[in-house]
């Protein structure tokens, strides 16, 4: 069989009917307006690689603690489209349609920026998928919710004789002074524990008012007495923090190990614990959390 050749004059024959809108489309001949660009939304991946981002943590949350404000709504629902409505403040309610941009900052401060035509929410997610806290402002006033409950212990390496724990990345393991100014003790006053380094600027201070020296393993929440006796401070050049209200903690008391071995009635040797805490400053902003807290306390 022969190749079938075309020649050139019927070649631009076509090209010209097609420019001319000869090729069947019926149109003017004007080419196709260009698609609008979509919003700008800083969203590299999103949930699923194409969803929105805050559907990454969809589900239904209630507030646990207030620290900034006075909300007036009893539960959130993050939506899989990205939508978020406040039961009781239907006024904060947004659709995914109204979502102008969504700022991921989940490398810089643990956040993800959502911004609609109206309002600005910024909504604190941990590294295990958990949504932790949303604020925004209501009236003009800052407010802010913490709406998961305190976060589970993470392992951390043992220390002897002092508290340690990872405050704002860093992790901070300080040892009990026995000269120091503060001392710590375990007995009918409670349970006590004051690790500073030297010069008295960075450090721990764990209580217990209401320690029961034969009760483990025992949990302990700040703030569950109305003088709160159960705290936990930490303190660093420039840096004032505690569990007092609106900040909250659990301590726990792992093992007490007595002179006696198992025997209650004779004096500790020593106690070890762990705790989790949600830290707050002077002034309460986004929790610090500490996740990692260990102690132990060598009391003869």
């Amino acid at each position: 069989m022969k190749p079938l050749y075309v020649s050139s004059c019927l070649l631009a024959l076509g090209l010209l009917l097609t420019a001319c809108g000869g090729g069947g489309g019926g149109g003017s001949g004007d080419a196709p307006p260009a698609p609008e660009p979509p919003p700008v939304v800083d969203n590299p991946g999103g949930c699923g690689e194409d969803g929105p981002l805050l559907a990454c943590y969809a589900g239904t949350y209630a507030p646990r603690n207030v620290y900034l404000g006075e909300p007036a709504w009893s539960q959130l629902i993050v939506a899989t489209d990205g939508s978020a409505s406040f039961q009781g403040e239907e006024a904060l309610s947004f659709a995914a349609a109204e979502v102008v941009a969504v700022e991921d900052r989940r490398a810089a401060d643990q956040s993800i920026v959502v911004r609609t035509g109206s309002r600005t929410y910024r909504f604190v997610v941990g590294a295990d998928g958990t949504l932790y806290d949303v604020e925004y402002e209501q009236a003009g006033m800052p407010t802010g919710i913490t709406v998961a409950d305190l976060p589970a212990w993470r392992q951390s390496a043992s220390l002897s004789h002092g508290i340690k724990g990872t405050v704002a990345g860093r992790n901070y393991a300080i040892y009990i002074d026995p000269a120091t100014a503060e001392p710590s003790y375990a007995d009918a006053r409670g349970l006590h524990i004051a690790a500073f380094e030297a010069g008295g600027t960075t450090g721990w201070r764990l209580h217990i008012d209401g320690f029961a020296p034969d009760d483990f393993p025992r949990s302990y929440p700040c703030r569950a007495e109305l003088s709160g006796t159960t705290s936990l401070e930490f303190a660093a050049p420039g840096l004032a923090l505690s569990t007092a209200a609106p900040g909250r903690c659990r301590i726990d008391i792992t093992y007490i190990e007595y002179l006696t071995p198992n025997d209650p009635r004779t004096p500790i040797d020593y106690i070890d614990g762990r705790f989790v805490a949600e830290l707050q400053g002077e002034t309460p902003s986004t929790p610090v959390r500490v996740v990692d807290g260990l102690f132990r306390f060598d009391v003869n």
